[in-house]
Parts: C-alpha cells; sequence; structure tokens
C-alpha cells in the first residue's frame, strides 16, 4: 500500500490504477488536523439548517471508531484532549454555533 496524501491517492502494490479521494490521511495524523479538513464546516452548515453527516469505510481494525469517537478511556476523554474524534469535535462546533445565534431563532438538533 502506497499512501501520497499531497495527491489524496492510494496506490495498491501489483494494481496498475491508483485510487483517487477527496482526501487521505496517513497513520500518524493528529485527530485534530482530520477533523479541521473534514468536519469543521459542518457545524456552521448545521446551525444555517443544513445536513450534515460523517461516514467511514474500511477494513475491520483499520480506525474508524478511532477516528469517529477517538480514544474512549473515560467521559472527560470525549470531552477534552487531543484524541478526541470527529464527533465529539463536531458537535463541540455545533453547540457553539448554535449558541452564538442564540435568540435568533429555534433550532433542532437530531443525533444517531
Amino acid at each position: 500500500l502506497s499512501l501520497d496524501e499531497a495527491e489524496s491517492m492510494v496506490s495498491l502494490q501489483g494494481v496498475p490504477e491508483a485510487f483517487v479521494f477527496d482526501g487521505v490521511f496517513g497513520h500518524d495524523v493528529a485527530q485534530e488536523e482530520v477533523f479541521e479538513q473534514t468536519c469543521q464546516r459542518m457545524g456552521a452548515a448545521c446551525a444555517s439548517g443544513r445536513s450534515g453527516s460523517v461516514f467511514t469505510y474500511g477494513q475491520a481494525g483499520a480506525g474508524k471508531t478511532y477516528t469517529i469517537f477517538g480514544s474512549m478511556d473515560s467521559v472527560e476523554s470525549l470531552k477534552e484532549g487531543e484524541h478526541r474524534g470527529v464527533a465529539p469535535r463536531a458537535l463541540e462546533c455545533t453547540f457553539a454555533d448554535l449558541n452564538a445565534h442564540h435568540g435568533v431563532g429555534r433550532f433542532s438538533c437530531r443525533c444517531s
């Protein structure tokens, strides 16, 4: 497996084609960087009435749960710390944006 983050491309040994994605991240990238490049704008979009969704895909053990939730050592680890995943960070941004619009209208927020 060869990963080219600059070109957002993944190549497999023995396969002539490369797979191009909107973005790819190496195993050593920080959770904050993944969030900033993929989900940060979603909070503001949700506060503006748009729906948001995050989808992870990959083989077992690839890090999907860690990417979404981060280190789940305790409830506190979901609230703060550099290992928080994109879901806690996105919720924090969404509610910060909603609080910034406090008194402007009514909001309905559902998470599943």
